[in-house]
Formats: C-alpha cells, structure tokens, sequence
C-alpha cells in the first residue's frame, strides 16, 4: 500500500498467482482505485499476475513466463525473459 500510496507505479507485478490472500486482493482494489483518481477517473493501471482463476484474470495481465499463448487471446498478455541467468551475478558482469 505504501509503494502504491507513495509512488504511484503504473504497473503492479504479482510473481506468481493469483493475491494469495485477502490482503492481495486490498492492494490490487486499493492500487486500481488510487489509480482512477491520479488519472481524473481514466483507469491507467497495469497488474499483471502469471496465473489465476478466470475471475481474476480478467482484471489482471496474464504473465507467460519464457513463454506465449498457444492461440489468439482476447486480452492483452505478456512474456519475459532476461538475458543472463534468472538473478543478477555479479561474478559474470565484473570482468565485462
């Protein structure tokens, strides 16, 4: 809430599914609710999640880690990668 409250963020990550618990769920309402009112009620959020029920999925965008859809979705998705090792080493940038 505080990273919400403080910087006003335009895309909100959840690294795994769906909010696990009820307090998920109080920062995904409280970040789309602050984000209507920083936008003059133009909703300009972005939350994405990499998997949910169907419910939460709607309000979110799904996350193919590595990966894509099969078929032609409805809603906007998105992949990602990285272009190393999954976590910074520091070992393999020093000597480059």
């Amino acid at each position: 809430m505080d990273l919400v409250d403080q910087h006003h963020p335009d895309l909100l990550y959840f690294d795994d599914g769906e909010p696990p618990t009820a307090y998920g769920l109080d920062i995904a309402a409280n970040y789309y609710n602050k984000n209507r009112h920083w936008y003059g009620r133009r909703p300009d959020a972005i939350m994405n999640l990499k998997n949910g029920s169907n419910n939460i999925k709607s309000s979110m965008v799904l996350d193919y880690e590595r990966g894509r859809s099969d078929k032609i979705a409805k809603r906007p998705w998105q992949t990602d990668t990285c272009i190393g090792g999954w976590h910074y080493q520091r070992s393999i940038y020093e000597n480059h």
